[in-house]
């Protein structure tokens, strides 16, 4: 997953959309509505 990650277009969104999935059970809907956002409200 790291290499995903930090390839990415946006790793912090990535960053951001896995911890959601993983720590706050979001949807993939909605973690990828969090990726889209980048690095906003850090």
């Amino acid at each position: 997953m790291g290499r995903n990650i930090f390839q990415s277009d946006s790793p912090i969104g990535m960053i951001k959309a896995v911890r959601a999935i993983v720590h706050e059970n979001v949807s993939v809907d909605e973690a990828y509505e969090i990726y889209k956002q980048g690095p906003k409200g850090l």
